[in-house]
């Protein structure tokens, strides 16, 4: 079991160095260390979210052998908005502080790493990009639950918007920096100008 989750490990990781290859291909003009910062910000996300499920030997074979199992699996899954956050909220605030803002600390180096990489794109393009991948880890998440036959990470929707929100966090304080620093040195040029 854990050979078959260090060899999870290895190949979602090449999974994702083969997506950051065919956006460097897509979009030539981005360095290596936007290429690298985006690299971390997936791999921070995983190692989160889909890394380390305990998965046997038996994956490719258990949706056939398993029918029954998979009503009840869906059973644990959350597809209404908010309703999670609610149940975070009601358990108290130590609960509240892992679910909800880990949930959005998450995202937030992506967030700021999209905003860099794809400056001159649209916020909204921005966002579409943070939002598909979050909806991508959960889809991930609920094909694994249903290989494993357990409810290992839970598939939530309020993981999406949390996690959207954290990653639109990111992009606000990316954002917010340039904001200040353009700032800092449109002052510092005028005060040039007026010295002169």
């Amino acid at each position: 079991m854990v050979r078959a989750g260090i060899f999870m490990n290895q190949s979602i990781f090449l999974l994702v160095i083969l997506v950051i290859i065919l956006i460097i291909r897509k979009h030539k003009k981005i360095d290596i260390c936007k290429c690298l910062s985006l690299l971390w910000s997936c791999y921070f996300i995983l190692h989160f979210t889909v890394f380390d499920y305990p998965i046997g030997g038996k994956i490719a074979s258990y949706m056939f052998e398993n029918y029954s199992s998979v009503p009840e699996l869906f059973r644990h899954f959350n597809f209404i908005p908010f309703h999670t956050i609610g149940e975070c909220i009601d358990s108290g605030l130590q609960t509240f502080i892992r679910q909800v803002f880990g949930n959005i600390i998450l995202f937030v180096p992506l967030g700021i790493t999209v905003s860099w990489i794809f400056e001159q794109k649209s916020f909204r393009y921005r966002m579409y990009f943070i939002v598909t991948i979050s909806v991508l880890i959960e889809i991930t998440q609920l094909f694994l639950d249903l290989c494993s036959g357990m409810v290992v990470k839970s598939v939530d929707v309020d993981d999406i918007l949390l996690n959207s929100l954290g990653g639109l966090m990111g992009v606000c304080f990316l954002g917010f920096l340039i904001w200040c620093y353009n700032y800092v040195r449109s002052k510092s040029a005028l005060r040039q100008v007026k010295k002169q």
